[in-house]
C-alpha cells in the first residue's frame, strides 16, 4: 500500500518533469539556435533533460528499496529526485564548461565518464532516507548558487556557470571516493596482517586499476580547472566558493566512501 501510494504520484511527476525538460529544450534549440552565446544555457538545458531521463532510470532502483524504510515518503522522494537531477545535469555541465579539453584524452573520455557516472549510480543508494537529511543536502547546493546570482547581475550566465562549479566539487569527490573504496579495505586489511591475503589482492587490483584508469585520467582533466573554479567577482564569492569546495569535498567524500565500502562488502 505504502508502494502503491507513493509511485501512484512520484512515477507520473518523474514522467511529466522529463516531457517538460525535453519540450523546453527543444523550444530553445529552435528559438535561440546554438550560436556561441546560447551554447551554454543549451548545454545546460540539455544536461536537465539527459539527467530527467537517463538519470531517472538510474534513481528509480534506490528509490524502490527506500521506499521499505519507514522514514521514506512522498516529500523525501521528490527532494531526492532534484538532488539527482542537480547533481547529475551539474556533472555533465561541468565536464564541458570545466574540464580541460588540451588533455582529455578524447579516445578514453567517453569510457571514464561514463565508468564515472557508474559510481554515481552506486552513491544514489547513499542518499538520505528521511525528508530532513534530504532537504538540507539539496539546500546547501541551492544555497550556494543563490547567494552567488545575488552578488552578480548576468543571472543567466552566473546560474550556469555556478551549476557547473557545482558539478565540478561534486564529480572531485566522486572520483576520489571511488577510489577510497577500494583502497581503505585494502588499507584496513594490509595494517592489521590479516591471513586473508586472496582478498588482499583483489583490492590491491582494484586500487590499482582504479588508480590508472580513473583516479589519475580524472584528476589530470579536472584539476587544471581549479583556477577557474575559484574565479570571483568579489571576495566574498571568493569566500563562498571555498566554503562551499571544502564542505562538500568532506561530507561527500565521508558518506560516498562509507557507503561504496559497504556496497561492496555486501
Amino acid at each position: 500500500m505504502k508502494k502503491a501510494k507513493i509511485n501512484k504520484f512520484f512515477i507520473p511527476l518523474i514522467v511529466v518533469f522529463f516531457i517538460v525538460a525535453l519540450s523546453y529544450t527543444i523550444y530553445y534549440y529552435i528559438a535561440y539556435g546554438d550560436k556561441a552565446e546560447n551554447e551554454k544555457t543549451l548545454i545546460f538545458l540539455f544536461a536537465i533533460f539527459l539527467s530527467s531521463f537517463i538519470g531517472a532510470m538510474v534513481f528509480l532502483p534506490s528509490h524502490l528499496e527506500f521506499i521499505e524504510n519507514k522514514e521514506y515518503n512522498f516529500l523525501t522522494a521528490l527532494s531526492n529526485y532534484f538532488l539527482m537531477i542537480l547533481e547529475s545535469s551539474s556533472m555533465i555541465l561541468a565536464l564541458y564548461l570545466l574540464g580541460d579539453e588540451v588533455v582529455a584524452l578524447n579516445w578514453y573520455f567517453p569510457i571514464f565518464y561514463l565508468t564515472i557516472y557508474m559510481f554515481f549510480g552506486m552513491h544514489l543508494f547513499s542518499y538520505p532516507k528521511n525528508f530532513k537529511k534530504s532537504f538540507t543536502t539539496l539546500f546547501v547546493n541551492i544555497l550556494y548558487v543563490v547567494l552567488n546570482l545575488l552578488l552578480s547581475h548576468d543571472y543567466v550566465s552566473v546560474l550556469v556557470n555556478q551549476f557547473s562549479k557545482v558539478g565540478y566539487v561534486f564529480t572531485l569527490s566522486l572520483i576520489v571516493a571511488g577510489f577510497l573504496m577500494f583502497f581503505k579495505p585494502f588499507l584496513y586489511l594490509y595494517k592489521s596482517k590479516s591471513k586473508d591475503e586472496s582478498n588482499k589482492k583483489i583490492l590491491f587490483i582494484y586500487s590499482t586499476l582504479y588508480l590508472f584508469l580513473i583516479f589519475i585520467p580524472g584528476m589530470i582533466f579536472y584539476l587544471p580547472a581549479l583556477k577557474n573554479y575559484f574565479e570571483a567577482d568579489s571576495y566574498i564569492s571568493l569566500l563562498i566558493n571555498i566554503l562551499y569546495f571544502v564542505y562538500i569535498m568532506y561530507i561527500k567524500i565521508k558518506r560516498m566512501t562509507a557507503e561504496f565500502i559497504n556496497f561492496i562488502s555486501v
